[in-house]
């Protein structure tokens, strides 16, 4: 019987970050999330959040919460450098969502405008 590789696939866009994989029983799961980001400049306060996250010694909100926080405080999107900033946390927070899932490869969404920038 051949194993079949468990792969996730995301896709950061300006607008949501999207992401899919095939679940145990073979069905495809897609869901996406706004792919509003920002980063803080300390520990947030309250711990609970969901969309709050820890990568390294750096605090990211992700998603809608992202957006009730100061301006100052949220990431650009506009740029292939912006994007590429912003993906591993992106990468991270999903991974650790998706936890009881044991993904061997990850795949990464690029924009046809970045194509360029592929090789980086």
């Amino acid at each position: 019987m051949d194993k079949k590789i468990k792969i996730l696939a995301l896709d950061l866009g300006y607008s949501a970050l999207k992401y899919t994989y095939i679940d145990e029983n073979g069905k495809m799961v897609s869901d996406k999330i706004i792919s509003a980001a920002a980063k803080l400049p300390e520990a947030p306060v309250e711990g609970d959040n969901d969309e709050t996250f820890r990568l390294g010694t750096d605090w990211f909100l992700l998603g809608p919460s992202a957006l009730r926080t100061a301006r100052s405080y949220l990431l650009p999107l506009e740029t292939f450098d912006d994007m590429l900033a912003v993906y591993p946390a992106w990468i991270s927070f999903i991974l650790k969502k998706l936890e009881h899932i044991k993904f061997d490869k990850v795949a990464i969404g690029l924009s046809f405008a970045f194509v360029n920038e592929a090789d980086r």
